[in-house]
């Protein structure tokens, strides 16, 4: 079916998502401005300023969400390809992975991964773009970070991955130079008519509906991604036209249909369709919190009192000389004038600032999940409060899990695309010995043969590899990892369900291991391992096993040692000729000696008996 959707209905979808998510961007930056301490409004704080008070800020969001940080950082993962049907060797699918791990590498996908969960708990969303970049040695492919301010979304999408949106979107800000750099001249009239429609109004540089910014020559450009045909389309466009036409999305899935190279994710969804993120839950308990503190403040430091009119000369200094620590009060003979006890407001109010701050740290990462808890608690109670504490934060990261999940499926699809030359990466898992992968590398069916008999273990001599090659099928020419034809399965590596289950299984396994005979303690070694919250604990296992393994013969010292043997044996072979030779050769001499001893004997009888010899 043709393309259909005009730039009019482009437009009209993107300011419809601007205005619709207003209201819901406003308290998105509210609630990272109390994630920063920026907690009170200019009416709270002109109103502390009238009393001569200071602001005084508890911020008992910002190590909640920052654990949370925390939490990702510890527990992240990698990912791991597993081949989807027999025909794929498990040497060609850890070339798939080999692949996802060095484009997470050379892209600093963990960094731009904890920038994007940042978003996520303090604004409700975030995401990546895939960008793909040619260079002169081929194409790099590049998760990059779509900042929360930049992004824009279907309004009507109610899931948490955006999986029913008709289309999302970047904001783009650009100096007009710098567009018609980037675009080329044929964005110019564009551009222009763009700047003109704008008329003569100042706007800064977020404004909403408005498309320019005539303080620095900046204009606004929308790149858009949006279904239609059940196919992805791409373009860039501005008020008064089309930038870059619409495009089919150059990345397919499994079944040959396009998708988009952007991932948005959020954390949570209410019924309007509004996104927020975790820092929105706190935010009531935390204005008690600074206003009740606020409060107490003030109430510590005033006084009230009751008395008859004219018992004082002036109310205000009088009041002002009582919120000193040596104010003094003359009042008129006679009159009533005393003081009013405020003990039981304050301690009624100190009371329920304490209840807030109980609150506030029972909700999501408690004070025993953070390692604040001052309670005197049993063990038990404190692994119990802290499960239930992972428990609460497990929802957001299953989240961050299932859009990683989704990011490395664009990265396969991508690398099926574009990696199609010869192409060698370096692979760091092991820190110790990088090794050097390559991807399509030309060979033959027989050169294969003979390696995958070798991975296989099998001892071939030099004889056997020739009759191999020797075979007319062995020369014919193969693709070595061809990435185009891998159909693989991506998973991610399993990381601990809780932190207070592991340690507790973990100090168990430790107080055991030295109890264990000799002969099982390799053994209990690698379950500790296991347990362990060790990063690197899968390859401290496989150096583990390969302690006290022979390692697999080398062929190539295989076949000198043959030959040496071989020659050792004809050497010997020569000796022992040699040496039946000289035997042979000493006996017949001594048998030549024993004939003439015994000639000349006969010799010396004959005159005594005269016979002849």
């Amino acid at each position: 079916m043709a393309y259909k959707t005009d730039h009019a209905t482009l437009v009209q979808w993107f300011e419809a998502a601007e205005d619709s998510t207003l209201d819901a961007r406003t308290l998105s930056e509210r609630d990272a401005d109390y994630y920063d301490g920026n907690q009170l409004t200019k009416e709270e704080l002109d109103i502390l300023a009238k009393r001569k008070q200071p602001p005084v800020i508890n911020n008992r969001i910002k190590p909640k969400i920052d654990f949370m940080l925390g939490q990702e950082l510890k527990s992240r993962t990698d990912p791991k390809a597993f081949p989807r049907n027999p025909q794929v060797d498990e040497e060609a699918a850890n070339a798939a992975t080999d692949s996802l791990r060095y484009i997470c590498d050379k892209s600093s996908f963990n960094r731009t991964k904890s920038l994007c969960y940042e978003d996520g708990l303090k604004y409700g969303t975030y995401g990546t773009q895939l960008v793909i970049t040619k260079k002169k040695g081929g194409y790099e492919i590049n998760p990059t970070h779509v900042p929360w301010d930049r992004q824009f979304y279907d309004p009507h999408s109610r899931a948490k991955n955006f999986s029913d949106a008709k289309y999302k979107g970047i904001v783009i800000w650009q100096d007009k130079e710098d567009a018609l750099e980037m675009f080329g001249k044929d964005a110019e009239k564009v551009l222009t008519d763009t700047w003109s429609s704008a008329g003569t109004e100042t706007f800064d540089d977020k404004p909403h509906n408005r498309w320019v910014d005539t303080k620095r020559n900046r204009v606004r450009i929308v790149y858009m991604e949006h279904l239609e045909n059940g196919q992805w389309y791409g373009c860039f466009f501005t008020k008064s036209g089309y930038i870059k036409e619409p495009e089919l999305s150059p990345f397919v899935d499994d079944d040959g249909d396009s998708i988009p190279s952007l991932e948005y994710q959020s954390l949570y969804v209410d019924r309007n369709g509004n996104r927020y993120g975790q820092v929105r839950q706190y935010i009531s308990m935390q204005d008690e919190i600074n206003k009740r503190r606020s409060k107490g403040l003030h109430l510590l430091n005033s006084r009230q009192t009751i008395g008859e009119k004219g018992a004082v000369d002036d109310v205000n200094k009088s009041k002002a000389e009582l919120a000193k620590p040596d104010g003094h009060v003359e009042v008129t003979p006679g009159m009533k004038f005393e003081l009013v006890p405020t003990n039981d407001m304050a301690a009624g109010n100190f009371q329920m600032l304490q209840e807030a701050k109980a609150e506030i740290d029972a909700q999501g990462p408690n004070a025993a999940l953070t390692g604040a808890e001052s309670r005197d608690l049993s063990g038990r109670a404190i692994q119990a409060l802290q499960q239930g504490g992972n428990t609460e934060t497990s929802l957001p990261i299953d989240g961050l899990r299932d859009w990683e999940h989704r990011n490395y499926r664009l990265m396969w699809y991508a690398v099926k695309k574009y990696w199609t030359a010869e192409k060698w990466i370096r692979v760091t898992d092991d820190e110790d010995t990088p090794k050097y992968v390559g991807l399509n590398i030309p060979t033959t069916a027989g050169e294969q043969m003979i390696k995958q008999l070798q991975v296989q273990g099998e001892q071939l001599t030099p004889e056997q590899a020739q009759q191999i090659m020797m075979d007319p099928r062995a020369q014919q020419p193969v693709i070595e990892n061809n990435v185009a034809e891998l159909d693989v399965d991506i998973i991610l590596d399993d990381v601990p369900d809780t932190v207070t289950i592991q340690a507790e299984q973990y100090e168990q396994l430790a107080q055991l291991f030295p109890a264990m005979p000799d002969e099982l303690k390799p053994m209990g070694l690698e379950i500790m391992l296991q347990a362990s919250s060790l990063r690197n604990k899968k390859q401290l296992i496989e150096k583990l096993k390969g302690i006290g393994q022979k390692a697999p013969p080398d062929p190539v010292q295989e076949e000198i040692k043959l030959l040496t043997l071989e020659k050792l044996r004809r050497e010997v072979a020569n000796l022992r000729t040699v040496g039946i030779k000289n035997l042979a050769d000493a006996e017949s001499k001594e048998a030549g000696t024993q004939l003439q001893i015994y000639n000349a004997e006969v010799q010396a009888m004959a005159p005594q008996t005269g016979e002849q010899p």
